[in-house]
């Protein structure tokens, strides 16, 4: 199977062969090689060193914002907090107070008022970031495509 996903510039390349699966995940320059058995990963990154010029960097550690972390039963815990630490202090909201809840009870958006934000490119972007947190933080999934409805008024109380 082959899956180009030419907005993302990314490949993945599935191969199955005598009860071994191998996986290829190439974005832009940066590959990640995997697959049930060591063998066969090694030999594919020995084929592919014979091509390409090839820098191997140990065990996956960060990739496109999500860290990764090899636990002892040979499982991945995949995390973004890194990549939220970051868009916290892009927002200039490190050091803000959490909350309990990701938005007010009762609290309405419009797309009237004034006080429009100073930055409004900087603003989506942390909203587009906000929707990349999503995938594993489904409870603010709600409130974030609530501001994204108003993506055209940029109000500071979205």
């Amino acid at each position: 199977m082959l899956l180009i996903e030419p907005a993302f510039a990314s490949i993945l390349h599935n191969h199955t062969h005598t009860h071994t699966h191998t996986h290829i995940m190439v974005y832009v320059d940066d590959i990640i090689i995997t697959g049930s058995s060591a063998k066969s990963v090694q030999l594919l990154i020995d084929r592919l060193s014979k091509v390409f010029a090839l820098k191997q960097l140990g065990d996956l550690d960060y990739f496109l914002g999500i860290e990764a972390k090899k636990l002892p039963s040979s499982s991945l815990h995949l995390s973004k907090a890194k990549y939220t630490c970051d868009l916290l202090h892009k927002a200039n909201m490190f050091e803000a107070k959490g909350s309990s809840t990701p938005m007010p009870s009762g609290q309405k958006l419009s797309q009237f008022g004034s006080g429009y934000v100073e930055d409004s490119v900087t603003y989506r972007s942390i909203i587009g970031a906000l929707q990349y947190i999503t995938v594993i933080r489904p409870e603010i999934v709600f409130i974030v495509n609530k501001v994204c409805q108003f993506m055209a008024q940029t109000l500071q109380n979205h």
